[in-house]
This record gives C-alpha cells, sequence and structure tokens, in this order.
C-alpha cells in the first residue's frame, strides 16, 4: 500500500509566512515599488474591519506582481526559493519529510501561497508534488491579481487532493485515508488534517492546539522563539517589507546534509510511536510493516552532504 504524507508549508515546514518573506526579497530587488506598501496599510485596517477576507488581503499585497515581466518574476522566483527559503526551514520538519522519503513515501506539499514561486520548490524536493494557489496578475494597471480556482486554504485543500484522486473519489465519507499521514500548524488545516489517518500538528497554533486535545491529535513541536517575537516580526514585515526572521539556519543557503542512521532510526521511532496510538499490538504489526517498509528513490539536493 503506497503510504501519503500531506504536509502544510507555511508555519510547518517553513517558518513564518513565505509571502512576507517574498514579499521583503522583492522589495530589496524592486526599491521603488515600495509605494505599494501603502496599499499593505489599508489592506490590513480593510481586514480588521472585516470588509476583505484574508484571500483579499492577498491579492493586495500581491499587486505589485503585475507590473512584472513573466520571464523576470521567474527569474526573481527561482532565486528566491533557492536563496531564501532553505534558511528557514524548520529542521525536525524538514527531518522528517527526509524521512518518510527515505522509507518510499508519496509527498504532497499544499499551500496556500502563490505557486509563481512556490512551484519551484519541485527543484529542492524533486520526489515531492507541490500544490500551491494558482493565480493570474492582470498586465499592470489598478486590477488587483485574481485567482483561478480559490484560495487553497480551508476545505479548499481538501476539494483539490479529491480533484486529483490523490485522497480517494469524493469529499466526506468514507473517512481519512488509510496509512496516510497529514502535518499542519493552524486550525483552517483540520479539513486537511481530517484526511489522514494520521494527523499531526506540528508547532500548532492555540486554535489547533485545543481542537488536538479535544480530537486527541498528536502534537510535534521543539523549543523555538517566544511566540510575541515571531508576531513582531510579522507585522513588521506586513507594514514595511523589512526586518529579521527567527531563525536563519545558516548566513547562507546550503544543502540540508542526509539524515544520520540515528536520525533515522530515531524518526522511524517516531512513526511507530504514532502508530502505536492508534493500533493495539495484534494489529500494529501489519500497519508497521506498510509504514515502515524501505525503498530506494532519487534524492534531493537538500539530502546531499
Amino acid at each position: 500500500m503506497q503510504v501519503r504524507v500531506f504536509s502544510d508549508f507555511d508555519d510547518t515546514l517553513l517558518l513564518g509566512d513565505s509571502i512576507l518573506l517574498w514579499l521583503r526579497f522583492y522589495y530589496g530587488k524592486r526599491p521603488w515599488r515600495r509605494f505599494f506598501l501603502i496599499g499593505h496599510g489599508v489592506g490590513l485596517v480593510l481586514l480588521l474591519l472585516r470588509v476583505i477576507t484574508s484571500a483579499g488581503l492577498k491579492r493586495i499585497f500581491l499587486w505589485p506582481m503585475a507590473w512584472e515581466k513573466p520571464d523576470e518574476l521567474e527569474r526573481l522566483s527561482r532565486e528566491f526559493v533557492h536563496a531564501v527559503l532553505p534558511r528557514h526551514f524548520h529542521g525536525p520538519m524538514l527531518r522528517r519529510l527526509q524521512a518518510h522519503h527515505r522509507l518510499g513515501h508519496e509527498i504532497i506539499l499544499i499551500s496556500a501561497s502563490a505557486t509563481f514561486y512556490l512551484r519551484f520548490l519541485k527543484e529542492l524536493f524533486p520526489y515531492a508534488q507541490v500544490l500551491g494557489t494558482e493565480m493570474n496578475f492582470p498586465h499592470r494597471g489598478l486590477r488587483l491579481p485574481t485567482y483561478v480556482d480559490g484560495n487553497l486554504k480551508g476545505e479548499n485543500k481538501a476539494r483539490l487532493l479529491y480533484a486529483r484522486g490523490l485522497v480517494g473519489e469524493t469529499v466526506g465519507p468514507p473517512g481519512p485515508l488509510p496509512r496516510a499521514f497529514a502535518y499542519s500548524d493552524h486550525v483552517s488545516d483540520i479539513p486537511l488534517l481530517r484526511l489522514a489517518e494520521f494527523p499531526v500538528c506540528v508547532q500548532p497554533s492555540l486554535p489547533l492546539r485545543r481542537q488536538a486535545k479535544v480530537l486527541g491529535w498528536p502534537i510535534f513541536e521543539w523549543p523555538g522563539h517566544a511566540a510575541w517575537r515571531i508576531k513582531t516580526a510579522k507585522l513588521r514585515l506586513l507594514l514595511t517589507a523589512t526586518g529579521s526572521w527567527f531563525p536563519t539556519r545558516t548566513p547562507s543557503p546550503e544543502p540540508e546534509p542526509a539524515l544520520t542512521e540515528e536520525e533515522f532510526r530515531h524518526e522511524c521511532e517516531a512513526l511507530a510511536e504514532l502508530v502505536g496510538r492508534k493500533y493495539k499490538a495484534g494489529r500494529r504489526v501489519d500497519v508497521l510493516r506498510d509504514i515502515l517498509g524501505e525503498a530506494s528513490l532519487p534524492t534531493s539536493p537538500l539530502d546531499k552532504g
């Protein structure tokens, strides 16, 4: 049986929101377009007043991209993914996905982030499917970018996975996909987490943490920076597209070392513990055999030492 792994990206594999990191990167490359930041402030006020949703705010944030030539936007996006994002990967979550890959599991990264830059993650994770929010950018003018099939958030993630045939034929019953894992940090991803037999809450937000306790879902977390520091950094990025992020892993991006045998064993033990929470001894052996069977697959640039 093919084991599938569904992972959110922002605040799960990545520390923080990639769109904020993108805006800092973009305005660093295009400082003369910082006047668009006025729209950020207006958008935040409209969001607080509930005039627009977070999906509308994203359209405002990405408005300047309509002024880029397609080939230039592609060049900038590839540079951003290769030069910026690897410095902000959550090490423990990255190792977990590396272990899943080494075990032969099918990995699907699914995010509300825009595909114009997210698609280049495929160059870092060639063994993974990368799904994100498709957007149309008008050629300059005053019109905001539009969504192709809606913002890939909440129930939309489940709908897309069903449409791609990755979890079944229809949304709803008969229940979670057997032997599947799902990882996310946010309460909006409860529909995604419910799709998998083994949902895992990663450094969860407070609302998701509460739901995890009610539903008995495991929590995957590790020591990190205080929540107020991260929220302050996010607010600064929202308003000014400047400031540092917490933490960066290296002064410059480098390939992620391959898992050591000790790290791999540790991850396998963690997966076995997830199975043990659900199954008793008799059935557990068969499930573990399905999940921990080894496979030899092409490696990612991030797996190389």
